[in-house]
């Protein structure tokens, strides 16, 4: 099968190491989720997100056709947090005094001041 960058492919997994899950995408193709592309949180436990033998789709984010190997992401397909720049909270709180800053918007992993 041909297959290309941002595809949308499903796999068995066929391993998990403390670096990553190893995906069989055809008889010749296979490929590695990272651990930093399971999930947009901290993963400690790979085993918590795959098990061996789970079916499961992923999103190709690198293909090597000489090699038949993908670079595979599980979080591309469910982005939640700062990814999509939605706000978790909005706040604005007025200036106390002239040197105070104001927060204008919150999310997951960022805050954006008004100084």
């Amino acid at each position: 099968m041909q297959y290309r960058i941002g595809q949308t492919v499903e796999g068995k997994v066929t391993g998990i190491q403390p670096y990553g899950a190893f995906v069989m995408l055809d008889r010749q193709t296979c490929g590695l989720i990272h651990i930093s592309e399971i999930s947009d949180g901290y993963v400690r436990d790979i085993s918590r997100y795959v098990k061996v033998g789970d079916t499961i789709t992923v999103k190709i984010i690198d293909f090597d056709s000489a090699a038949n190997q993908a670079r595979l992401s599980l979080k591309a397909l469910h982005r939640t947090h700062s990814r999509g720049l939605s706000p978790v909270q909005i706040w604005v709180v007025p200036p106390q005094k002239e040197d105070s800053l104001t927060v204008l918007f919150l999310y997951a992993y960022s805050a954006f001041f008004s100084i």
